[in-house]
């Protein structure tokens, strides 16, 4: 992790602390690599690609979209990325 990186990891930790969460669930959101992959894409520019989608006013889990539409990161799906690419999968 850069220095970039870990410079923009208070910003989303500084969002989902002061978000609608109870605390379990904003620790489970910090025990995995949620938000160095957000923190990365802030930092850097990067579009983050995730199976995730937002539901708004879902406070039982922090979803990435979410918090990247909070912190203005782009954030596609998985198959937006796939069409993008003009990916061809062929058997």
């Amino acid at each position: 992790m850069d220095a970039q990186t870990t410079h923009h990891m208070a910003t989303v930790a500084d969002w989902v602390q002061n978000a609608d969460y109870k605390q379990a669930v904003k620790n489970l959101f910090f025990s995995g690599a949620d938000p160095i992959l957000i923190a990365c894409a802030l930092a850097h520019g990067h579009t983050v690609v995730s199976h995730e989608v937002h539901v708004e006013g879902l406070k039982r889990k922090v979803k990435i979209p979410t918090v990247c539409r909070a912190l203005g990161v782009s954030c596609i799906t998985t198959f937006q990325m796939l069409a993008s690419e003009n990916a061809r999968f062929q058997l």
